[in-house]
């Protein structure tokens, strides 16, 4: 996912990114995350441990940088005037367009302990992201309601990516739509 505004040098890093996370996935899917070292992931991608290591440092990295966007998509979305409710299901629907394998990545996020603290961590980068934008987009609003609000869209969505990634048959944006109600 990248913005239309990006250089080229930034899709060039996107574009080696992706491919060597799309290696890293296929060998944590076959032979399972704790037993693949970087050396086997460079070795796979045809490219040195140093080379995988400058794109990611850890080997969570590799797997969780898809959701990397969220953060900026939903500030992007609140900035344009979206409640917090409809920025997070903006930011869903872009993972669902974006990232064919999601489902395979929460499956193996719901497998591994490391990756499920892996995107925890990251939902809250997305909210120290979006925050800031959020409470200047309301400036006379009360500051813990902002950030209740939209600290309780971002826990919505992973409750939703949560059931989605353990197999709940529901799309996406139809379990993150009924949860979101809970974030009033």
């Amino acid at each position: 996912m990248m913005s239309s505004g990006a250089s080229i040098r930034d899709v060039g890093r996107h574009a080696i990114r992706l491919s060597l996370a799309r290696v890293a996935f296929e060998r944590f899917c076959l032979q399972g995350f704790g037993q693949v070292t970087f050396d086997e992931l460079a070795e796979a991608a045809g490219v040195s441990r140093s080379t995988f290591l400058r794109h990611f440092r850890t080997k969570e990295d590799a797997v969780l940088f898809v959701f990397d966007p969220v953060g900026a998509t939903v500030a992007a979305r609140i900035e344009a005037g979206d409640e917090a409710g409809a920025a997070v299901r903006a930011a869903a629907d872009l993972l669902v367009r974006d990232v064919p394998e999601l489902h395979a990545v929460l499956e193996l996020v719901r497998d591994t302990p490391e990756l499920r603290a892996g995107l925890s961590a990251k939902r809250e980068h997305w909210l120290a992201t979006a925050l800031p934008v959020a409470l200047a987009a309301a400036p006379d609003a009360d500051e813990v309601v902002v950030e209740a609000r939209l600290a309780t869209a971002l826990a919505c969505l992973d409750v939703a990516l949560r059931r989605w990634g353990a197999g709940d048959h529901e799309e996406l944006g139809a379990l993150l739509d009924r949860a979101l109600p809970v974030a009033g």
